[in-house]
């Protein structure tokens, strides 16, 4: 069985530039987690100015699931996006392993480690309102430049 050598840096083609769509993406994904690690941070003082240090501590570790799970995600949906078919199944099957994962911790942070319960739920609300804030920004841009998509 012959084996083809795998071509050196310097002989491969340069690759394209990537595409205006592909930017934009790149520029939105990089806005969420922006927004997640900042609605995060805002969340974790009114937990400390509501409730004082334990739910503190709790938002804050639950602002730290948020962000890390954005992370995870924004890294495989990318992948996907670049991927042919086999690369996309890999990419489901991390999804459910990241889910999966994601579960295991959340049950250690709450039910074994003792993590306050609600201020902890208070954190993990950074995913969802920087995703949102993010996406209605973009939209909104989008809106006033007269762009569809």
């Amino acid at each position: 069985m012959l084996h083809r050598r795998r071509a050196a840096p310097w002989e491969r083609a340069p690759a394209a530039p990537p595409s205006a769509a592909t930017l934009m993406e790149r520029h939105l994904t990089h806005q969420v987690t922006q927004y997640v690690a900042a609605f995060g941070a805002a969340l974790v003082a009114a937990a400390w100015l509501v409730g004082g240090t334990e739910p503190m501590l709790g938002a804050a570790a639950g602002a730290l699931v948020s962000v890390a799970n954005w992370l995870a995600l924004r890294w495989l949906a990318l992948r996907a996006a670049r991927g042919g078919d086999a690369a996309r199944s890999r990419v489901m099957l991390l999804i459910a392993v990241k889910m999966t994962v994601l579960v295991a911790l959340c049950w250690f942070l709450v039910g074994r480690a003792g993590v306050h319960p609600i201020g902890f739920t208070v954190g993990l609300g950074a995913l969802i309102l920087g995703i949102a804030v993010a996406a209605a920004r973009a939209a909104g841009a989008a809106i006033r430049t007269g762009e569809e998509g």
